[in-house]
């Protein structure tokens, strides 16, 4: 079976074809026909079996070409053979899935529920609808996060959370996820980074380091002059503290 994408211009070479004779001078000269239906699309090298377009092809017009390739020497009396051969069209306009973007960012707040979707790597140039694609899929490849803290639906995209977020033991984190098209005739992927960012929240109140606090002040203290000196830590991040 040949491919060839369509629209390409006339005179590119789609495949060649091969047949062996043992005998020798014209009795093992062998010589290249092709027949069927629009066979006058191609172009056969009656000498070398190279196959070459005639005209540019439409997918649209047609997908798939069936033909007959005749192997004849030129001996007496004259002996030949066949074979069948496909010829698959593909479409200019049908893309590989590629991704909008190869790297994106998603925040995500540090009490989001568990089961909760925070963003998708699913917003991809989905190809036009074609017999011979298959499922385009997300996969989780490599990245940061060791515990299957996140989750990415394999047929949407969607990204889930799936443990609770602690923005003390991690605040970020990095997933490399492999976006592919499955199809038999034309595998192929991409890799999308995605770095997610843990936005903290203001779990803990404040807390004096000393409570309760005793304060002796001498009788002669002047006014306005320092005493006492309050100290008080918050255990969430500087962002919320």
């Amino acid at each position: 079976m040949f491919q060839i994408t369509e629209g390409l211009p006339s005179g590119t070479l789609v495949g060649s074809v091969t047949a062996k004779d043992p005998d020798e001078g014209e009795n093992g000269t062998v010589y290249y026909s092709l027949s069927g239906s629009r066979a006058e699309r191609f172009s056969l090298n009656p000498n070398t079996g190279e196959l070459k377009t005639a005209s540019p092809l439409r997918w649209a017009e047609r997908a798939e070409y069936t033909f007959t390739v005749t192997a004849a020497d030129h001996g007496t009396p004259g002996l030949s053979s066949t074979c069948q051969i496909r010829i698959q069209v593909i479409s200019s306009s049908r893309s590989i899935p590629k991704p909008n973007v190869l790297s994106m960012t998603l925040n995500v707040v540090e009490g989001a529920a568990p089961g909760s979707i925070i963003g998708s790597v699913g917003q991809v140039d989905k190809p036009e609808s074609n017999a011979l694609e298959g499922q385009v899929t997300y996969l989780v490849v490599d990245g940061t996060d060791r515990d299957g803290t996140f989750m990415v639906d394999r047929l949407k995209g969607d990204v889930y959370l799936v443990r609770e977020l602690d923005y003390e033991k991690g605040s970020s984190y990095t997933l490399h996820i492999e976006v592919s098209d499955f199809s038999k005739a034309f595998p192929n992927s991409y890799l999308v980074k995605l770095e997610i960012l843990v936005q903290d929240s203001n779990d803990h109140a404040p807390q004096f380091s000393e409570d309760p606090v005793t304060i002796v002040i001498p009788e002669n203290k002047e006014p306005g002059a320092s005493v006492y000196t309050f100290q008080a830590g918050d255990q969430d991040g500087s962002g919320t503290q």
